[in-house]
């Protein structure tokens, strides 16, 4: 957009997204496939 961005470390970002929940979980499912390839991230 055109609005300035963060000016510092105390300003928040507040982001809404009304999207699917399942677009959601197979993106987040591919994110860890991809991760666990090359052996990078934690388990929480």
């Amino acid at each position: 957009g055109e609005g300035a961005g963060r000016q510092s470390d105390a300003d928040v970002v507040v982001f809404k997204s009304n999207g699917l929940a399942a677009w959601d979980v197979a993106l987040g499912a591919e994110a860890m496939r991809r991760a666990r390839e090359q052996g990078v991230g934690i388990s929480l």
